[in-house]
């Protein structure tokens, strides 16, 4: 097996946890942007032995190379590959990132960082992450697009009142709904107005609390002494890609297309801006943090991620 992930010096070899299309992932996505990367998916878990040899087949032949399956996180993490990119369902984050800190390996983590019945140990988590000096990034790649909301709106007004609103379209319906999606609004609300250590979650509201409708309407308020932002999640179930997606910012909005070939383009009245995908743009910023491990960049992944978990298990407990 050591031969088998042992690579040339050029390419870093990373495993991948969650390496199959089960409910939407977006593990081969990421095998290829990684790949294009520098590194080299070298081997998978999955639920099961089996399921991982089912993708580790399907995978390598698109990839060019052979890719080794293995039974668990922990096994995976231990074939002496470099890097970890968990891709897996979010009831499955916790033991993965937990195997990932055992071995010492830098992980890409789809978001939530951790499902809300496993919040409480994420403060714990992320903390001998950084401990270790290990890049730890969360999928939330919309603050990616920013750059396109500008380009088609001018630039932020600097207010101490803003409203930030974004639509997706989830594909089940649910709690979940708002589990795997309300990071990404977190993500921009940070990238959009920063907010102290002393900001915290009220007014949490859902407009279906019993998630009857396709549609739902997740509402909060972010605030400290001196900003406040209002924040809104609009929700509609669409179980065929690619879904329907926005961002609004104190009312002006931006609408995503996907083209032929997964081309990205935001538009809004009669303009558009075409982007590079947001989340190949994420990946390129944890190679540079793998290569790198700068001190600074690690510890700034850190405080946001903290961060968005604590506002995630803020919002997720005002909703029981």
């Amino acid at each position: 097996m050591r031969e088998l992930v042992s690579v040339k010096a050029e390419r870093i070899p990373i495993g991948i946890v969650g390496a199959g299309r089960t409910r939407d992932g977006l593990g081969p996505f990421l095998a290829t942007f990684f790949e294009e990367e520098g590194f080299r998916v070298a081997a998978v878990s999955g639920r099961s032995l089996d399921r991982a040899t089912v993708n580790a087949e399907t995978l390598g032949p698109k990839l060019g190379h052979e890719v080794t399956a293995f039974a668990s996180p922990a096994a995976l993490c231990a074939a002496h590959v470099a890097a970890l990119v968990i891709a897996s369902p979010v009831q499955f984050h916790l033991e993965a990132l937990q195997a990932a800190t055992e071995a010492g390996l830098p992980t890409f983590c789809e978001k939530p960082l951790l499902h809300e019945n496993h919040a409480k140990r994420g403060a714990e988590v992320i903390e001998t992450f950084a401990r270790k000096r290990l890049p730890l990034l969360e999928n939330c790649q919309w603050p990616n697009v920013l750059p396109a909301f500008f380009h088609l709106h001018g630039p932020m007004e600097n207010a101490d009142h803003v409203k930030i609103e974004m639509g997706l379209g989830p594909p089940r319906n649910g709690r979940e709904m708002v589990q795997n999606t309300v990071s990404h609004l977190l993500s921009v609300i940070q990238a959009i107005t920063p907010l102290g250590s002393t900001a915290v979650v009220t007014e949490v509201r859902l407009a279906d609390p019993f998630y009857e409708k396709e549609d739902n309407l997740l509402q909060f308020r972010l605030s400290t002494s001196k900003k406040i932002v209002e924040a809104a999640l609009h929700l509609k179930i669409c179980t065929v890609p690619p879904r329907p997606a926005w961002l609004a910012i104190n009312g002006r909005r931006i609408d995503r297309r996907v083209g032929q070939g997964y081309s990205i383009t935001f538009f809004s009245n009669d303009r558009e801006a075409t982007i590079e995908d947001p989340t190949r743009k994420l990946v390129k910023h944890f190679a540079r943090l793998v290569r790198s491990r700068d001190s600074m960049l690690i510890d700034h992944e850190r405080d946001r991620i903290s961060q968005r978990l604590r506002w995630y298990r803020q919002i997720l407990n005002q909703l029981e």
